[in-house]
C-alpha cells in the first residue's frame, strides 16, 4: 500500500523563466545540459565486423524498455572500434535517450546505467548524457527527462514526417532545474523508492489481469467442449452425460448426442471482396473493416462504423445479419487467423470488408453464438494458427476454413452455451477492467509524483 507522501514545499519560489517548467524553488538554478554534460550520439550498430572488437551493447529496445540498466542486465554482444569503446563506452552515473523513432511521443526516453558496466556500449538511433556529478547527478537527470514537461519539449522538437528525430540543439539546450547536489541524490532516492511501491502495485493488477485471462480461456475451452456440466439436460447442460472420442485429437472428448461437422455443412462461407476504396457510382453503406473485427468480440447497433462504398452485388453478398460471424483471414502473424467477431444485432445497410471471411450458420443444426465462442476456443485458434500460409504475410486458404470441424451440441445446449458464457466472460472483463482502471490511475499517479518533485513543487522529507 502506498501511503501519501510527507512531503512539504519549499519556503519560496521564483520562476524558472521555463513557460513548461513553472517556477522552481529559491536555491535552484536552471542550466542548459550543454553546460553539466558531456553529451554524445553513438556511431556503433549492429553490423559485426572480424577486425573489430567483441563489446556488450545497450541497443535501442534495450533502452526504450527499461528505466534502469545493471549488471545483471542481458546484454546483446557486438562490435566496435576501438575509438567507439573509448567514446560510447557506458559508465555508472550515464542517461541515455532515444533520439530517433517512427512516433515522436516515442523520443528523449531516458534510460539510466545503475552500475559501472565492464566493456559495454550505447547503440545506434541512441544519446548518452554523461552528467559532470559537480552540478548534475544521472540519477536526478533521468528522473527530470521522465517529467511531463521534458517529454513534451522532446516531442516537439523531434523533426520529421515518417521518422522523427533530436537534432543536437534540442539535446544540448534543454533547460534542467538544478538543484544542490544532496537534494538531487535525496529526490532520486525518495523517487526510487515511491516508483518501485507503485510499480509493485502495478505488477500485482497485471498478475491479476493475466489470472483472469487464463479463467476466461479455460471457461470457454471447457463450456465448448464438455457443455454446461454443472447443469441437467432439462436445462441445457451436460451433468451426467457421459463423453465419447470426438475423433479430433485437439477437440477430444465431447458429450454424447454431440456431432462433429465440417463447417461447410452447417453454414454459408465467403470472403469479402470490399475494400476501403471509395467510388462514386456504387451504394454507400458502412462497413465492418479488419480491426472491427480483430479488436471486438461481438459487433452491436451501437457500434461506430465507418462509412464507404460497395456495388449493390457486394451488397447483397456481404451484408451483415444477426448471428453472422466474421473471422479474420489475412495477417502478418499467423496467431492472428482466424479471430472470431459476432454479429449480435440486425444490423442496417452494413457490409464486411476486406480479408475477412463471413460465415452464416444455418440456425437449424448451428448458430453463430454458439460458433462464435467455438471459434475462441484455444483449439480452434491452434487449428488456423497452423493452416496459415505465407511466410510474411499469412492467409487462410478456402479449405482450411470450409473444412474446419466443429462439434455441434443440441440447439438447446447451444443457446444455454452461448448464454452462460456471455454472463460468465463479462463478469471476468468487469473484474479485469477494474484492475485496468487501477493500473492506469496508478501510472497516474507515479508521474504526477515524478513532476511535482522534479520541479521542486513538492519537497521531499530528507530536504526537507
Amino acid at each position: 500500500m502506498i501511503h501519501a507522501p510527507h512531503t512539504t514545499q519549499y519556503p519560496a519560489y521564483k520562476d524558472s523563466g521555463v513557460e513548461w517548467m513553472g517556477e522552481i524553488p529559491d536555491g535552484w538554478e536552471v542550466k542548459k545540459l550543454k553546460h553539466t554534460s558531456n553529451i554524445r550520439n553513438s556511431s556503433v550498430d549492429r553490423h559485426q565486423y572480424e577486425d573489430e572488437l567483441s563489446v556488450k551493447i545497450v541497443h535501442y529496445p534495450d533502452a526504450y524498455k527499461n528505466e534502469v540498466i545493471t549488471n545483471n542486465y542481458n546484454f546483446v554482444t557486438g562490435t566496435c572500434s576501438k575509438e567507439e569503446l573509448i567514446k560510447f563506452q557506458l559508465s555508472q552515473g550515464d542517461v541515455i535517450i532515444t533520439k530517433d523513432s517512427e512516433d515522436p511521443s516515442d523520443i528523449g526516453v531516458p534510460c539510466y546505467i545503475a552500475d559501472n558496466l565492464e566493456n559495454v556500449v550505447c547503440g545506434y538511433h541512441l544519446t548518452i548524457i554523461s552528467s559532470n556529478n559537480i552540478t548534475l547527478t544521472g540519477a536526478y537527470l533521468s528522473r527530470f527527462l521522465q517529467f511531463s514537461g521534458s517529454r513534451n519539449y522532446f516531442e516537439t522538437q523531434a523533426n520529421g514526417i515518417t521518422r522523427f528525430g533530436l537534432g543536437q540543439y534540442a539535446i544540448f539546450n534543454i533547460p534542467i532545474p538544478i538543484p544542490p547536489l544532496a537534494e538531487q541524490n535525496a529526490i532520486a532516492r525518495y523517487l526510487d523508492e515511491k516508483t518501485a511501491q507503485v510499480d509493485q502495485l502495478i505488477q500485482q493488477s497485471e498478475k491479476i489481469i493475466a489470472l483472469l485471462r487464463e479463467q476466461r480461456a479455460a471457461t470457454i475451452n471447457h463450456a465448448v467442449t464438455k457443455g454446461l456440466t454443472h447443469l441437467p439436460p432439462e436445462q441445457g447442460g451436460t451433468l451426467g452425460v457421459p463423453l465419447y472420442p470426438s475423433g479430433v485429437e485437439w477437440i477430444g472428448d465431447v458429450p454424447e448426442g454431440w456431432n462433429l461437422k465440417k463447417l461447410k455443412h452447417v453454414s454459408y462461407i465467403r470472403n469479402s471482396s470490399v475494400d476501403r476504396h471509395q467510388y462514386e457510382d456504387e451504394l454507400s453503406v458502412k462497413i465492418v473493416h479488419y480491426p472491427d473485427a480483430y479488436k471486438n468480440e461481438a459487433i452491436t447497433n451501437n457500434y461506430n462504423f465507418v462509412t464507404g462504398t460497395c456495388s449493390k452485388e457486394e451488397l447483397i453478398k456481404f451484408q451483415l445479419s444477426q448471428g453472422d460471424v466474421i473471422i479474420t483471414k489475412d495477417s502478418e502473424d499467423p496467431s492472428d487467423i482466424g479471430v472470431p467477431c459476432y454479429i449480435a444485432d440486425n444490423l442496417e445497410n452494413v457490409v464486411c470488408g476486406y480479408h475477412l471471411t463471413i460465415i452464416s450458420s444455418n440456425n437449424t443444426t448451428l448458430t453463430g453464438a454458439y460458433l462464435g465462442r467455438f471459434l475462441q476456443f484455444s483449439g480452434s485458434r491452434n487449428y488456423f494458427e497452423t493452416q496459415a500460409n505465407g511466410i510474411t504475410r499469412f492467409g487462410l486458404g478456402q479449405y482450411a476454413v470450409f473444412n474446419f470441424p466443429i462439434p455441434v451440441p443440441p440447439l438447446s445446449q447451444q443457446n444455454a452455451i452461448a448464454h452462460y458464457l456471455d454472463e460468465k466472460t463479462a463478469e471476468i472483463d468487469a473484474l479485469a477492467r477494474q484492475e485496468e482502471r487501477r493500473i492506469e490511475l496508478l501510472r497516474e499517479y507515479r508521474a504526477a509524483l515524478i513532476s511535482e518533485v522534479v520541479t521542486g513543487k513538492m519537497r521531499v522529507p530528507e530536504t526537507a
